[in-house]
């Protein structure tokens, strides 16, 4: 459930897993304390394959690899590893750890992560200072002014992720006719008219960054709305998921240590 949660997966497909986990490996283990359960570094190759390829390309990624551990038992292949160096292992897992690190910090500081381990190690000062440093108003605006822009924020991402369903839905059907895929792509447009009218209420760097992946996602769903009209279904899906990565950027840019207190 962990490995779920922290991969963005379903609770329940975690759950799930680790149930028929435990009654597979229960059924077949060789000997009474044998550790079934998923490493931590499991964390980090699973969250890559969902942020990649998505979750459906998931199950399929599983059952391959539960294919090969299945030969390579069957092979008895398992000894071959006692030639590695535990100088190898230890640095891996120190260096999945790191990465670890690297990317919680920010949910530490109530942030979204904002890319590869690289780049989350580079963006730890920025993420301290945006913690430490007080809330700047713009032209003395309201802490109200600044509520109202979260607030919309939050029901825009909540809503283009209700539309994305749909335009799932739409896409596993071969059959969908022009007319939903007209009514999906003035929907995408009227979330873009609504997003660009939305007026700034903060200032800052992080909000300079939020606003950065506002105006991206803009991009994205203008994009979105142009592959529904061609039914380019593969442009359709990766220019939905950009736009969900920059709305999430641009909703947890508008958050903020300060502005929280003060609104209590």
């Amino acid at each position: 459930m962990g490995v779920a949660i922290a991969s963005g997966a379903p609770v329940a497909a975690g759950l799930i897993t680790g149930i028929i986990g435990g009654i597979v490996t229960g059924a077949l283990a060789g000997c009474p304390l044998q550790v079934s359960g998923p490493a931590a570094g499991l964390t980090v190759i699973v969250f890559e394959i969902v942020d990649r390829l998505g979750l459906p390309q998931l199950g399929l990624v599983v059952l391959v690899s539960g294919l090969l551990q299945m030969l390579a038992g069957i092979f008895r292949l398992g000894q071959w590893f006692r030639a590695v160096s535990p100088a190898v292992i230890k640095g891996m897992l120190a260096g999945i750890g790191f990465l670890i690190l690297a990317s919680q910090f920010h949910v530490m500081l109530d942030a979204k992560p904002p890319g590869s381990g690289a780049v989350n190690l580079d963006r730890i000062p920025t993420a301290i200072s945006r913690a430490l440093t007080p809330l700047s108003i713009t032209n003395g605006a309201p802490f109200a002014h600044q509520r109202d822009e979260l607030q919309q924020s939050r029901e825009i991402v909540a809503q283009q992720a209700s539309l994305r369903q749909r335009v799932a839905e739409a896409s596993e059907n071969p059959a969908t006719p022009d007319a939903i895929w007209t009514e999906l792509a003035e929907a995408q447009l009227a979330m873009v008219t609504r997003l660009s009218d939305l007026p700034s209420a903060h200032s800052g760097a992080s909000e300079t960054e939020a606003m950065m992946a506002k105006q991206q996602a803009i991009v994205d769903l203008q994009a979105v709305a142009a592959a529904m009209r061609a039914r380019d279904r593969d442009a359709i899906s990766k220019s939905l998921q950009s736009a969900a990565d920059q709305l999430g950027q641009w909703h947890q840019g508008l958050k903020h240590p300060s502005l929280a207190g003060a609104l209590g």
